[in-house]
């Protein structure tokens, strides 16, 4: 297959993988810039990547987002600092309060370790079994048990906040 075929079917996949590895990027990352920077650093390898991976390209850019997630809370030499912010729409409480809660709980994953945030992120957003998110890991099915239990239980503690629901706020 021609570069111009690996191009077009890359393409196509980025095409129709895009939103739901952004979601995955979103929650690992810091902030939606930094979001961007992984889904192309994970998009990057596995362009590099094209020709052995074809057979199964979500799973190895997943795998790229949270090795490269980790990689980068190890480096903190090459992290860049932004300032948050949260759309605020005066038109509906409702949504605002959504916003904040969403926030709430995304900031509160943003405290835990890397590990335990990818493995949180990977069991109960994205919703793999404990040997699917072992696998992206990298580690054995019980480490990924232990990191998600453990960062849900620090999720439990620094959001002890009545109409906050961790389970259900993970989107």
């Amino acid at each position: 297959m021609g570069r111009v075929g690996v191009d077009a079917d890359f393409s196509d996949f980025v095409h129709a993988r895009s939103v739901s590895l952004m979601r995955l990027a979103w929650l690992l990352a810091p902030d939606r810039a930094a979001a961007d920077d992984l889904l192309q650093s994970a998009l990057l390898r596995a362009y590099r990547r094209w020709h052995r991976i074809e057979r199964d390209p979500e799973a190895y850019v997943r795998r790229a987002l949270v090795t490269v997630a980790i990689d980068e809370r190890r480096r903190p030499w090459r992290r860049e600092t932004s300032v948050p912010s949260v759309p605020k729409r005066a038109d509906s409480a409702d949504q605002t309060v959504a916003v904040d809660d969403a926030e709430l709980l995304r900031r509160a994953l943003m405290s835990l370790p890397a590990g335990q945030r990818a493995a949180v992120v990977l069991r109960h957003r994205e919703g793999l079994s404990a040997a699917q998110a072992a696998q992206l890991l990298g580690c054995s099915e019980g480490a990924a048990r232990s990191q998600a239990s453990r960062g849900l239980d620090k999720l439990r503690v620094s959001l002890q906040q009545p109409g906050v629901d961790i389970e259900r706020g993970i989107a």
